[in-house]
């Protein structure tokens, strides 16, 4: 069944991460879906999907617990002893794709959830790219 919806998703990527005063370790997740006045879940785990490139140079790191995005840039700093304004913009459009899977009761186009823990293969998430812009500043 198909309803109009809203789904609430956290994915914890660095240990130590605290959230509403508690503390989280990297790969806990939890999710709930609400129609109107009620919500399905939460459902919770300590292993959730890592985002992942779409092949378009962001990658992410995991080391020792902690997170970090890496991404190659060439970047020219002018030589100059005025401010310098170093711009990073992140593209987010649609940065949610999962895989469609022909199951019973699945939608195309939706991402479907069958409660306890079982969802269609997310595919990436996160940035999709990134941008860098140098100016000085007068």
């Amino acid at each position: 069944m198909s309803v109009p919806g809203i789904f609430h998703n956290l994915e914890v990527l660095s240990d130590d991460t605290v959230i509403s005063g508690q503390t989280y370790a990297s790969g806990y997740y939890s999710f709930n879906f609400a129609v109107g006045s009620v919500t399905y879940g939460p459902v919770t785990g300590t292993s959730g999907p890592l985002p992942a490139s779409a092949g378009l140079g962001i990658s992410l790191s995991i080391v020792g617990g902690q997170a970090s995005y890496g991404f190659p840039v060439a970047l020219d700093v002018p030589s100059t002893s005025a401010n310098v304004a170093i711009t990073m913009l992140a593209n987010t459009n649609e940065d949610f794709r999962w895989m469609d899977q022909d199951e019973p009761g699945y939608s195309k186009g939706v991402f479907d959830v069958t409660p306890p823990s079982s969802f269609e293969p997310v595919e990436q998430f996160g940035a999709n790219s990134l941008a860098l812009s140098v100016a000085v500043e007068p």
